[in-house]
């Protein structure tokens, strides 16, 4: 007598637990996509904290890098740079109160740059407020302040014998050899006669002379130790660095939350999977 086939159990599917695993997968997602936009932010972060952790053993405060990275920790102009032409070719740069000349600091402050013109023992760097006297070495020998001009100087320049001028209030006057004196030599009508020579400071110079002052300005460069400081917190960035390391935080909070939530639904729904199995109802199939 032949017996009918055995009955095959069928398992049922619950809603529940597709629901349940669509959840989770989309959780995984979100976590993953959070993942990938951090990835290139904790991987800096990563590299450059493990170097700092050695950075005594690496001298990585001895190594100094100058160039356009050391332009990076050095603030604009507030306003733009001046120059005047000596007459043996060289150039005095005004920066924002500092003085260069063929790429090196020179002495001195001055507030703004009138003009620069060779003397018998040096040259004179003239400013409206204060005039600075230079050996050939470019050594500061002795600067000149309000008390000891005629007035605000508006040009500086010098006769044939050599011996320095400026214009000041509207009236040229002469220096004597010491610097002690000013002779009222006439109007400033008649300053473009006589012998005399006058100096121009402006913002045109040659690109090179520039690039060499901004160099100088930006000193010996920054050390390798506080590049990777400014990179592992964002600050070379400046305000933007700052926000970014914000956004980095608030995206490791949630990785790790949307970590727990994807470990926690997993865990749950492989109970439920686990509960379903033991209790499963079945539906024989003929």
């Amino acid at each position: 007598m032949n017996r009918p086939p055995a009955s095959r159990a069928v398992p049922v599917r619950r809603n529940g637990s597709r629901k349940g695993g669509n959840s989770v997968r989309g959780w995984r997602r979100v976590h993953r996509w959070i993942g990938l936009a951090l990835a290139l932010v904790l991987l800096i972060i990563a590299v450059t904290g493990i170097l700092l952790n050695h950075a005594a053993e690496l001298r990585l405060q001895r190594t100094r890098l100058g160039g356009p990275i050391a332009a990076l920790y050095v603030e604009p102009p507030a306003r733009p740079p001046r120059a005047a032409r000596l007459d043996d070719g060289r150039w005095v740069v005004w920066i924002d109160g500092h003085l260069y000349r063929q790429g090196r600091e020179m002495q001195g402050r001055l507030d703004s740059l009138v003009g620069a013109v060779e003397t018998p023992d040096g040259f004179a760097v003239a400013g409206a407020h204060a005039l600075l006297l230079f050996d050939d070495a470019g050594r500061l020998v002795e600067r000149l302040g309000e008390e000891s001009l005629p007035g605000p100087i508006a040009r500086i320049g010098r006769d044939r014998e050599g011996r320095l001028l400026i214009l000041s209030q509207g009236r040229v006057r002469r220096a004597d050899a010491v610097m002690l004196d000013w002779q009222d030599v006439g109007p400033a009508q008649g300053m473009r006669g006589n012998g005399m020579r006058w100096s121009r400071a402006d913002e045109e110079m040659p690109t090179m002379v520039r690039k060499r002052a901004l160099a100088a300005r930006s000193g010996a460069g920054v050390s390798l130790s506080r590049l990777l400081i400014d990179l592992h917190t964002g600050r070379i960035f400046g305000r933007l660095g700052r926000w970014a390391g914000d956004l980095a935080a608030i995206g490791l909070i949630l990785l790790a939350l949307t970590g727990i939530v994807t470990w926690a639904k997993t865990r749950r729904a492989r109970r439920e999977r686990r509960a379903e199995n033991g209790h499963r109802p079945s539906v024989a199939r003929q």
